[in-house]
């Protein structure tokens, strides 16, 4: 299992409602050793899931 990281979530830019993706940083990625296309789970009030973008 890869490693949590806390993050914070921000309100989506206009073009990515409703697609499903986290825009993490390149530092992030790496150190969840994820890639663009990837799949996370973001943990808020209920687990969901989000692809990963730039």
């Amino acid at each position: 299992m890869t490693d949590a990281v806390t993050l914070r979530v921000f309100e989506a830019f206009q073009q990515d409602i409703g697609l499903g993706t986290a825009r993490l940083d390149t530092q992030t990625r790496q150190r969840l050793k994820v890639g663009i296309g990837d799949v996370v789970e973001v943990r808020g009030r209920k687990p969901t899931p989000a692809i990963v973008n730039r």
